[in-house]
Parts: C-alpha cells; sequence; structure tokens
C-alpha cells in the first residue's frame, strides 16, 4: 500500500460527535490499495486498546477511497490505531507517526476530550423538510394596491429591471398550492425596503419593502403558514447593503468625519462610487458595499435585526446571502443570540464550495449545496455519463464534513442566479425527471425553485426570474404531478430522509450509477439508468437484513425486479434446550431461515428504481 496516500487527523470532519455516546472516524486511502480497515481504540488513561470497529468502504473517488466506522464510546477520552489489511496479504498499523508493520512504532491518534467536539445543536425538523424558494416580485400578486409605477404585464420577458408586482399577500394566496405540492419550508428572497426588484441593496433592515406589504403582511403569512405546518426563512442580505442604508449614506455626507467610517471597506476619502473606492459585493458593485462585521457596532445592529423579526413576525430562521465572506465571530453570535430566541430556529448560508468551516455546529446549519448540484447536472445532462466520477464527486461532497450538517443543508437544482434546470437538460423531460429523482433521494433537504415544478424555462439572470406560471396553458401538469409523487415517496421512507450516503453501483464509463441510503430501521437502494437502452444488473443482498422481503419502486421509467422476496432454506445446525421428565437435554433442532439471493434487475432506458425492505415503509 502506499504509506503517502494515507490520511486521517482527530479533528474535523475526520473525526465527528455524531452523538455524545458516538463518534464517527473517517480514514482516506489510495484507490484499490485496502483490502479491510479497523479501528483499534480504547480509554487514552488505560495501558489496553480492547475496543475495535470494522470501517466500510462508503465510495470511492479518482483517486482515493473512503473509509468510515461509528465508535461506540464509554468514556471522554480516547486513543485509537488503524489496522489495515491491503489487497496483496499485507497488514500494518496506521498511526500518528505514519504507517509501520510494527505495532511498538507507532504513536497513537488521541481524542483528549469528545466534549471538546461541537454538539450538533441544528433543528431536527429540518431534515424531514421539502424547501421551496420564491423570488417574491415574480410569484403572485396578491394585492394591486402596492404595486411599484411601470408594472409590467406578468408574462413579459423580464430584464434587469423589470417589476412585475408579486408581493406577500401574493404568497398567502397561495399558500394552499404549496401545501398540497408538500412544502413546509419557505424562503423568501429579500423582502426588506431596497431600490431593487431583487432587493439584495437593502436600505432599511427594520422595513418591508412597501412594494411587498407590510409588518402585518409578514406576521399574517406566517400565522397562516403556520396553521399548515410550513415554516419561513428570511433572505439576510448581511455581507452587504445597498448606498441608501443610513450608515453608508453618513459615509458619502461627511466623509472620514462619519461615525460610521469603521463599518465599512473604506479605502480612501472622499467616498467615490464611480469607480468605488470602498471593497463591495462581487467585483466592483457600487450599489453592494460589503458591511464590516468584525466591526463590533455593526455586528451588533445586524444580530439585532436578526432578532427583532424572530421575535416580532415569527419567523423560522435566515438564509444569509454570501454567508462565506461574512465574519466567522458574527455568525458565532448571531447564531447563538438566534436560538436563544427560538431554539429550533434554521440558519443557513449561501455557500457555492466545500463548506466544512461552516458546518461544525457554531455557526451555520446548513448550505447550499452546489457542489452536490454540479455532479447532479453534468451526470444527468449526459455531460459526464461515468459513474465512477459521479459516485467520487457524492462521496468527496458526502465525507468533507458531519453528516448532520448535509442532511440539513439545501438540495437545489437551480436558483434565482442560475439558469434553470430544464433548460440545462435541454428541455428534455426524461433527463429532467431523472434528475428531480436524484434530488428527492439524495441526502439533504430539497430545494425548489419556484416554477421548476410546472416546467418553467429560462436561462440566467433575468430569463430565469420570469413571473409564475399560473396559466394552466402554460403550465406542465404532468410535471407537477410527479414531483408530489415523488415527495410523498420521500415522506413514506424515513432512510430518504435521514439515512446516510453510501456508493452502490459506481462502474467506471458507466451511464447507470446507484447510492445507498444507510438506515438503522432499513436501508434503501437507488438506482438511475440515464442510458437510451435497459440494463440488466445484480446487487447482493448484503445491503438489506436477509429477512426482508424487498419492495421496488419504479420513480420514473419502468423497472422489473426479480428474487424480491427472501429464499427460505432449512437449517440443522441450530442447538435448543429443553426440559423432558424433569432434566434438561440439548439437541439439534431443524428450522427454516431466511436467506437473501442477489437481486436481479432489468432497468428501463432513462429510468430510475428505488429498492426498499417492504416494513419499514412509514
Amino acid at each position: 500500500m502506499e504509506p503517502a496516500s494515507l490520511f486521517h487527523t482527530p479533528w474535523p470532519p475526520y473525526v465527528q460527535g455524531t452523538r455524545p455516546d458516538n463518534l464517527r472516524v473517517l480514514l482516506k486511502a489510495r484507490r484499490n490499495d485496502i483490502r479491510a480497515a479497523y479501528v483499534v481504540y480504547g480509554d487514552r488513561y488505560q495501558h489496553e486498546m480492547n475496543l475495535r470497529a470494522t470501517m466500510t468502504k462508503v465510495g470511492t473517488d479518482e483517486y482515493h477511497d473512503y473509509f468510515i466506522a461509528p465508535l461506540p464510546l464509554t468514556t471522554g477520552r480516547y486513543k485509537y490505531l488503524f489496522y489495515i489489511e491491503d489487497v496483496d496479504g499485507g497488514e500494518a498499523w496506521f498511526s500518528d507517526a505514519g504507517l509501520s508493520t510494527d505495532m511498538w512504532n507507532t504513536r497513537v491518534f488521541q481524542m483528549p476530550h469528545v466534549a471538546a467536539l461541537q454538539p450538533w445543536s441544528g433543528p431536527d425538523w429540518v431534515q424531514d423538510a421539502i424547501c421551496y424558494q420564491v423570488f417574491v416580485d415574480r410569484f403572485r400578486n396578491g394585492n394591486n394596491g402596492n404595486d411599484p409605477p411601470k408594472i409590467q404585464a406578468w408574462d413579459s420577458q423580464p430584464t434587469l429591471d423589470t417589476r412585475l408586482g408579486g408581493d406577500l399577500d401574493g404568497i398567502i394566496e397561495a399558500l394552499p398550492y404549496l401545501k398540497d405540492l408538500g412544502v413546509d419550508l419557505l424562503y423568501l428572497t429579500p423582502i426588506f425596503a431596497a431600490p431593487s426588484g431583487h432587493k439584495y441593496d437593502t436600505v432599511d433592515y427594520y422595513k418591508i419593502d412597501p412594494e411587498f406589504g407590510d409588518h402585518r403582511s409578514l406576521t399574517r403569512l406566517t400565522g397562516e403558514a403556520h396553521k399548515l405546518g410550513i415554516r419561513i426563512i428570511l433572505d439576510g442580505a448581511f455581507n452587504h447593503c445597498g448606498p441608501g442604508f443610513f450608515a453608508f449614506r453618513d459615509c458619502l455626507e461627511k466623509g472620514a468625519a462619519s461615525p460610521y467610517r469603521d463599518w465599512f471597506y473604506i479605502h480612501s476619502f472622499p467616498v467615490t462610487m464611480n469607480p468605488p473606492n470602498y471593497e463591495t459585493f462581487g467585483a466592483a458593485i457600487p450599489e453592494m458595499p460589503k458591511l464590516r462585521l468584525s466591526n463590533p457596532e455593526t455586528r451588533q445592529y445586524f444580530i439585532d435585526v436578526a432578532t427583532y423579526w424572530i421575535r416580532e413576525a415569527d419567523i423560522d430562521g435566515w438564509r444569509l446571502d454570501v454567508a462565506n465572506e461574512i465574519d466567522l465571530d458574527f455568525l458565532r453570535e448571531m447564531r447563538n443570540a438566534v436560538k436563544k430566541i427560538k431554539p429550533d430556529a434554521y440558519i443557513v448560508g449561501e455557500i457555492w464550495h466545500g463548506a466544512e468551516p461552516w458546518l461544525r455546529g457554531d455557526t451555520l446549519d446548513g448550505v447550499t449545496a452546489y457542489p452536490w448540484r454540479d455532479a447532479g447536472l453534468a451526470f444527468f445532462s449526459g455531460w459526464r455519463t461515468d459513474a465512477a466520477w459521479m459516485s467520487g464527486q457524492l462521496t468527496k461532497h458526502y465525507c468533507s464534513a458531519r453528516p448532520e450538517a448535509l442532511l440539513s443543508s439545501l438540495n437545489l437544482l437551480g436558483s434565482h442566479d442560475t439558469p434553470r434546470y430544464l433548460e440545462l437538460m435541454g428541455g428534455d423531460f426524461n433527463k429532467a425527471r431523472l434528475l428531480v429523482a436524484y434530488q428527492m433521494t439524495s441526502p439533504g433537504v430539497p430545494q425548489i425553485y419556484y416554477g421548476d415544478e410546472v416546467g418553467m424555462r429560462g436561462w440566467s439572470d433575468p430569463e430565469c426570474r420570469r413571473g409564475m406560471a399560473w396559466d394552466p396553458a402554460c403550465r406542465n401538469e404532468e410535471m407537477l404531478g410527479y414531483y408530489k409523487y415523488l415527495i410523498n415517496l420521500r415522506r413514506k421512507y424515513p432512510a430518504l430522509r435521514r439515512g446516510y450516503y453510501c456508493s452502490l453501483w459506481q462502474q467506471p464509463g458507466d451511464p447507470m450509477w446507484g447510492m445507498l441510503r444507510l438506515y438503522p430501521n432499513g436501508n434503501v437502494a437507488v438506482l438511475f439508468n440515464t442510458a437510451w437502452h435497459e440494463r440488466k444488473v445484480d446487487l447482493p443482498g448484503g445491503w438489506l437484513k436477509a429477512s426482508d422481503e424487498v419492495e421496488l419502486v419504479t420513480l420514473t421509467g419502468w423497472a422489473r425486479g426479480h428474487n424480491l422476496e427472501p429464499e427460505q432454506r432449512q437449517e440443522h445446525n441450530e442447538q435448543i434446550e429443553q426440559v423432558e421428565q424433569g432434566r434438561k437435554v440439548s439437541r439439534r433442532n431443524g428450522w427454516r431461515r431466511p436467506r437473501r439471493l442477489p437481486v436481479s434487475l432489468t432497468i428501463g432506458p432513462q429510468s430510475a428504481v428505488l429498492l426498499a425492505p417492504k416494513q419499514v415503509n412509514g
């Protein structure tokens, strides 16, 4: 085996406290080097290490295999080594000192105090949620009285300056529609006073933009939504503001004399906007000056904003714009303040890349899972029809941070910042259905961008921000029904909501890919055939309990299964004790035990299938 390829460190994400009495340990090794791996561990204050855990290979990327083992805990202080068997029959120990065939030449990894690991405090409910994103101006107009000037026709081609008149009253009108779809988490793009249609250039964080309604409109929305079991999170543009924000306006007027000069990253005075001589969001966008949240006064102002709307409007959390550019100390303090008022509030951040530093349990509850999205779009569009590549992307993603955080992150196929996924699929509804099935069966919270469920199309902004298709003539009702079908399946199987990821089918160059959702009460397997021809495949039975009868559920297309019921066979090696004539006797007894045969499947072209043990339904 290659010593340089082995990697482990006793810190996240390679060690995670999944429960107070359980650790999850991750080991990374060169691909196809290791046949088996074990964790040998014990109390760091005792001489012996007499506990052992078998590691499971959960997946493979281009270069590495990933092995994970849960360690049941009996004390709070641990030491451990890895015992490794390679594919050639060699055996060795891997420790903090490296690889050695002699256990006496090792130096144990140490976990000085398990309590030092940040406990997970994210809301439990979010892992069961279906999230729906509303771009407020484009969703529904429920009050013509607050329409902005120069409103355009609802079905018009949008521009960067378009106003269609969507508002909070319109969202209230649409709540029954959202409930019927299966939504129980509603994420609204910014609703605070701002000059633009998108409202990410906020000028007053304590005022609802009059184009959308007022304070009463928001409290009415949260109240009506909560009656239907739907939670509401707002979009907090706390990384930057608009030029009309009182603190930045003061800097424009007073220059270096402004008491708010340290609220921003101003390079020189006087402040000029064209070109900007201050830090901004994006590439020198003068209308969005970046806020200095490391400044105590700025930080406290926005913590007060975050807690104000939790208290006053009973919102259920925040989606933080550009969260990866926000000061981490601010995120920690904001989290503590929000959770003090509403312990089960959900705080999720927009991050487009790997996000482990934000997913340790002390800042965000989840992020926008763009690496997951990018992998799915590439595979299901046909750009990368390689199951090994797909498996590698998801293995890296799901091993990149603590599992609770990734189960609580938003799996989005599109947003107001991206082309709609149906456009990226070339309008091919077969590909689109496979992609949506991938979304609804993956670890993480499915986030539906408004209108995707009825087949809306459009490239990037402004095309992806068209008015919601309410006209039946402009809606794909079959796609809407498909979303409802998949959401109901997700509710039916707990493993689809809370099960961990494990790779199942990952042959190089294969257009068929599959994953396993690991869950204590029953695993679920999902297979996707993206090819234009049917496929026959045999799956080993070890991923289900031996006594389980397999249920085959078609997600899209068609599939047939064989050997779905366990075979009954006669066994003659059970020793039992009986009482005969007042004395115990021991004898062998024949009995029938089910044996799981490999499951044989025929999966149709561009089809997806789910396999689950029947008794875990519900």
